[in-house]
C-alpha cells in the first residue's frame, strides 16, 4: 500500500477530529477528541460504501470493516463486522444478500450474510488467493463477483449459489505480470485495471465471465502507482498513490477525458479542489453523492463527500477527518503481523503446545468474534511462516494447510482455491487459562483436520506433517535467543469420526498407544494430553467406547493426562451447534477447563527449565 510504510512514521501524536463545513472544500476547524482508544478513529480507511440501508467503512490498518446506519455517528458507535482473522483488507462488495471482501494480508476472500436478527454472520472463507487480493467488485449484469490479486496477475470470479459463495474460476492476466494492480473497475460495460506495469488495461467480458484484452493505455511514470479508475460524467477520475519509484509525494487525483492522454501527462489534478492533503484511495457513489477515502501512515486519514455537476466539483464535506494517528492505532496495525522479539532483553520462558485432532480442535463451528483475546501467548505458523511468531487469535491456524498432509479444507465446489473449514475454536481460551494458571505463555502450533479417524494420524502424510510441524517449532525456539523452551506437549481432541465409523474401544486404544509411541516414547513431545470426545445429538451413546478408551489410555500412562471431560455435558447444557460440534461459548469453556488442568499437570510432571 505504501512504499515507505511504517519507516516514515515518527513522532506520532494524538488523533484530531476535523469538522468540515458543507459550504466549500475546506479543512475547517479542528477539535481535539479526549478519547484515546484506536477504536474511536480510522487508520488508513480505503473504502466507504453503502449497501441497501447500511454504510460500511473498510478501516484497513485497524484490520476491520465497520458498519452503521448513518455517516454522522462517531466511529466508536459503529459496529464491527469482521473478526480478528481479517488483516489489511481493502474493499467490500455485495449483491444485497451476500457480502464479499478481500482479506488481503491473509491471502483470502471472505463472505458474510445477515441472520434474522440483522447481525452479520461469517460464511465461506477461501484461502490460497495468490498475490494479495486487493479489490472486490460486483458485476450486477452478470451476477458475478470479481477479485483482483495485486501482485499475482490473476482475477478470481465467484458466484452465489444456494449455500453461499463459490469460486467459479480464476483467469491469469499475463499483461499484469511484474506490476502492482490495486483495483478493477466496470465502466460502460468494460473492465479496467489500475496501471500495473505502467499501463491501464481494458477488457471485455463474456457471458461466462471470461475476460478478453481489448486495449492498453500507457501512463506517465508519476501515475504508475495509481489506485483506481472511475468515470464521473464526461471524465475519468484516477486516484494515484505513488509514482513508479514508490514515492508518495506523487499522490494525486486526476481527471482526463481520454485515457490515451495519460501517457503525455495531459490531465488535470483535482486534489486541491477536494481539499485532500494525503493519499487519495478509492471513490464510491451512493445517496446521490460521490465519496473518496484518503490515507496516510503518519498524517491525515478520512473521507470526503463531493458532488459533480456540469463536470465541476462542488459541495465538499469531510467525514471522520483525522490527523496524526496515535500510538494505539500504530500498535493495533502491528498486532496482525509477526511479533517483534528484537527488543527483548532476556529470554522468555515458554511451553510449546501442539493442538492436534479433528474438527472440534479445529473449531469447525465457532464464532470467532465471541472468542477471547489473548495477551500472553504466541502462534507458530509451521506451514506459512516458520521464521516468526504471531499473536494468537481465532480462527486459529486457518491457513496452516498442507496438501497430502494436514489439510483442513473443503473439496466440495473447490476449483482453484481452498474453502477453509476453521471458524473459531478453543485455543485462545486455552492459552489464556494456561498462562493465568502457570505464568508461562504457550507457543501454539496448529495441527488439526476435521473428519479424520485416528488411524489416519498414526502413519502416512498426516503423521509426517505433524512431525515436521513439531520439529520446525522446536528448531525455531532452540535457535532463538529470545525464548527458553521449557515443556513440549501435544493436546489431542479427536474421536467423533471413529465413533461414527464403529471403531471399537480396543482398536481406538491401540491407536492411541501407537500415537504415543511415535510422539512421546520417541521423545518428539514430553506429554500427550487428551480432551475427551463429547456426545452426538442424534445417536445416544455413539461415542461411549471412544470416551472409555481415552480414559483408559490416560489412566495407563503417567506421561498422558485427561485434561477435560466437559464436552460430555454440552448436549445437556445446549452448547452443541450441530450433531458433532460445539458453540463458541462451548469452545471457550472447554479451552479454559483444559488450559487450567494442563497447567496443573505440567506443574507436577513437567520441568521448570530445559537443559
Amino acid at each position: 500500500m505504501f512504499s515507505n510504510g511504517l519507516k516514515k512514521i515518527r513522532n506520532i501524536g494524538t488523533f484530531i477530529l476535523i469538522i468540515v463545513s458543507l459550504a466549500a472544500c475546506s479543512d475547517g476547524t479542528t477539535e481535539k477528541n479526549d478519547l484515546v482508544s484506536w477504536q474511536d478513529f480510522l487508520y488508513v480507511p480505503t473504502m466507504v460504501q453503502k449497501i441497501d440501508d447500511t454504510y460500511f467503512i473498510v478501516d484497513c490498518w485497524h484490520h476491520r470493516v465497520i458498519y452503521n446506519d448513518n455517516l454522522t455517528d462517531p466511529v466508536r458507535e459503529w459496529k464491527t463486522m469482521t473478526d480478528e482473522s481479517y488483516i489489511g483488507g481493502h474493499t467490500i462488495a455485495s449483491d444485497g444478500e451476500i457480502y464479499v471482501m478481500d482479506n488481503t494480508d491473509n491471502s483470502q476472500v471472505v463472505c458474510y450474510t445477515k441472520n434474522e436478527q440483522g447481525d452479520f454472520v461469517k460464511g465461506e472463507t477461501f484461502g490460497g488467493i495468490e498475490g494479495r487480493p486487493h479489490y472486490t467488485l460486483y458485476d450486477e449484469e452478470k451476477k458475478l463477483f470479481y477479485v483482483i490479486s495485486s501482485t499475482g496477475a490473476r482475477i478470481y470470479v465467484f458466484d452465489k449459489y444456494e449455500k453461499g459463495l463459490r469460486l467459479l474460476f480464476s483467469q491469469e492476466l499475463k499483461e499484469l505480470e511484474g506490476g502492482y494492480c490495486r483495483s478493477v473497475s466496470l465502466i460502460d460495460g468494460k473492465l479496467y485495471t489500475s496501471a500495473a506495469s505502467g499501463r491501464i488495461y481494458e477488457y471485455s467480458t463474456n457471458n461466462d465471465g471470461k475476460f478478453t484484452l481489448e486495449a492498453g493505455y500507457d501512463v506517465a511514470d508519476r501515475y504508475t502507482g495509481m489506485n483506481q479508475i472511475t468515470k464521473i460524467q464526461d471524465y475519468y477520475y484516477i486516484t494515484v498513490n505513488t509514482d513508479s519509484t514508490g514515492n508518495v509525494d506523487s499522490a494525486d487525483i486526476l481527471r482526463v477525458k481520454d485515457l490515451s492522454e495519460l501517457a503525455q501527462d495531459h490531465c488535470m489534478s483535482v486534489k486541491k479542489a477536494l481539499g485532500i492533503s494525503s493519499q487519495p484511495y478509492f471513490i464510491s457513489s451512493f445517496d446521490g453523492h460521490y465519496y473518496i477515502t484518503y490515507i496516510s501512515a503518519e498524517s491525515a486519514n478520512g473521507i470526503k463527500r463531493f458532488d459533480v455537476s456540469d463536470n465541476e466539483i462542488h459541495q465538499c464535506e469531510g467525514f471522520y477527518d483525522m490527523d496524526k494517528p496515535d500510538q494505539e492505532s500504530l500498535a493495533r496495525y502491528q498486532t496482525k503481523y509477526p511479533v517483534s522479539v528484537t527488543g527483548k532483553e532476556k529470554s522468555e520462558v515458554v511451553d510449546l503446545v501442539i493442538f492436534a485432532g479433528q474438527s472440534n480442535m479445529s473449531g469447525k463451528s465457532g464464532q470467532p468474534q465471541m472468542a477471547p483475546g489473548v495477551s500472553h501467548g504466541y502462534e507458530f505458523r509451521a506451514v506459512t511462516d516458520p521464521e516468526n511468531l504471531y499473536h494468537i487469535y481465532e480462527p486459529f491456524g486457518i491457513n496452516e494447510n498442507v496438501e497430502n498432509g494436514i489439510d483442513d479444507t473443503w473439496t466440495e465446489l473447490q476449483r482453484e482455491s481452498m474453502r477453509l473449514r476453521k471458524c473459531g475454536g478453543m485455543v485462545s481460551a486455552f492459552a489464556n487459562a494456561y498462562y493465568d494458571a502457570s505464568g508461562v505463555p504457550v507457543v501454539a502450533v496448529s495441527a488439526s483436520e476435521g473428519a479424520t479417524k485416528i488411524s489416519e494420524w498414526t502413519a502416512g502424510g498426516r503423521l509426517n506433517d505433524l512431525l515436521q510441524r513439531i520439529a520446525s517449532a522446536k528448531t525455531y525456539l532452540q535457535k532463538s535467543q529470545h525464548f527458553d523452551m521449557r515443556n513440549v506437549f501435544l493436546v489431542w481432541c479427536q474421536g467423533e469420526s471413529d465413533g461414527d465409523a464403529g471403531t471399537t474401544q480396543d482398536d481406538y486404544l491401540a491407536s492411541l498407544n501407537d500415537l504415543r509411541e511415535k510422539l512421546v516414547v520417541s521423545g518428539v513431545v514430553d506429554f500427550m494430553l487428551v480432551i475427551q470426545t463429547g456426545e452426538n445429538t442424534e445417536k445416544e451413546g455413539a461415542y461411549d467406547g471412544i470416551q472409555q478408551a481415552q480414559k483408559l489410555f490416560c489412566d495407563q500412562h503417567t506421561d498422558c493426562e485427561m485434561i477435560s471431560e466437559l464436552a460430555k455435558t454440552f448436549l445437556k447444557e445446549e452448547k452443541m451447534r450441530d450433531s458433532y460440534h460445539y458453540t463458541q461459548n462451548g469452545y471457550n469453556i472447554l479451552g479454559k477447563d483444559a488450559g487450567v488442568n494442563a497447567a496443573s499437570y505440567i506443574r507436577t510432571h513437567g520441568v521448570s527449565e530445559r537443559k
